[in-house]
């Protein structure tokens, strides 16, 4: 276990994989991206889904929501066309708004070709000139860094989603598609099953305003105080009461009650 792992910096760990120093790890980027490496590199890391312990031992992996709640937009409440931009937003809601967002536009950024591996129709990026490739010119030239990308929308990804374990592991498909193959076969490895990760849920103002400064602070000592019980700093059975006792003096009852508040109206729209 990498012994700093409670102090580790992003940088220090993209500089220990790009030596080979780490067997496993959990990470938001391909192994590829995290070792400066080319895509085949993939291929030598295989994924881990749907572990068990003693106290959990179902094999179960989550899904995530396609929604992103990291995009925020913002409009001018003097804004003299209102309706227009609802319209604006719902577009990116729509099955073109989400390749837009994502791609661009047919014939202008990126062309409609067949993947005969999946055998459907995939949007490739074109490469400008002054691009080295489609992905530069996708974040770079066409879709700003994906700014409105506020359902994420994948044709291939879907595709590599519902084919089966026997298509995932053909060399042929790892090569090209790498981590993306990686996972999804872990994800359909036999006894796992796939369960919904909470829901993005919305806050009305209000709620935002009680609630971030909650969460900042209740976030930072949850993850401090965690990595002082690992390291033996804070002991469980002495220490576990002041730890509790802290949690509740920080409004962790009122955040929950924000949250629940959100998540029941997710549930009543949902039906």
């Amino acid at each position: 276990m990498e012994q700093e792992a409670f102090t580790i910096t992003g940088e220090e760990v993209t500089t220990k994989e790009q030596g080979d120093v780490y067997g496993s790890l959990g990470c938001g980027s391909a192994p590829f991206v995290m070792a400066g490496k080319d895509i085949s590199y993939d291929a030598n890391w295989l994924g881990l889904s749907g572990l068990t312990s003693d106290v959990h031992s179902e094999r179960k992996t989550s899904i995530a929501s396609p929604v992103q709640n990291g995009i925020m937009v913002a409009v001018n409440a003097n804004t003299q066309y209102p309706e227009a931009m609802a319209r604006f937003l719902d577009y990116f809601y729509t099955d073109e708004g989400m390749l837009s967002a994502t791609k661009g536009y047919e014939g202008i950024t990126f062309d409609m070709v067949q993947d005969e591996l999946l055998g459907i129709e995939i949007p490739e990026m074109k490469v400008p000139d002054g691009y080295t490739s489609g992905e530069e010119y996708c974040y770079k030239g066409s879709v700003l860094n994906e700014a409105l990308n506020l359902v994420e929308r994948n044709l291939d990804r879907e595709a590599l989603f519902n084919a089966d374990q026997e298509l995932l592991e053909k060399p042929e498909i790892v090569e090209k598609y790498a981590w993306a193959a990686r996972v999804l076969d872990a994800y359909k490895a036999d006894g796992v099953t796939g369960v919904d990760c909470y829901p993005v849920v919305s806050y009305t103002t209000e709620e935002i305003e009680e609630r971030s400064p909650i969460y900042k602070d209740l976030s930072t000592y949850l993850q401090q105080a965690k990595a002082q019980f690992i390291t033996g700093e804070l002991d469980v059975d002495q220490d576990w009461d002041t730890y509790v006792n802290t949690v509740e003096q920080m409004n962790a009852g009122r955040l929950l009650e924000i949250e629940q508040a959100a998540y029941d109206r997710f549930a009543a729209l949902k039906g």
